[in-house]
């Protein structure tokens, strides 16, 4: 029987694939930032980091449910909800 990711452990391995995908940020992102106005994450940056997380935290997240997710602190929720499922 495995156990569910800890949040502080959710938010560590979240912010570790979004810092590979960050563009000119030499600091760690803020949970109240926003992906693409103040990370400057792309379309393609967006769709690598899902597809990270869904690898990394063994999910889906559907098209609908990441076109909500604005900011690093809603990806932290959302894991969190998808893996305590």
């Amino acid at each position: 029987m495995s156990r569910s990711p800890t949040t502080a452990t959710i938010e560590q391995r979240v912010r570790h694939h979004l810092e590979y995908y960050m563009h000119l940020h030499s600091s760690p992102p803020e949970l109240n930032q926003r992906l693409v106005d103040e990370l400057g994450l792309d379309s393609m940056d967006l769709l690598e980091l899902c597809m990270d997380i869904e690898d990394e935290f063994r999910m889906e997240i559907s098209d609908a449910e990441a076109e909500q997710i604005t900011t690093v602190q809603q990806i932290i929720d959302f894991v969190k909800a998808k893996v305590s499922e």
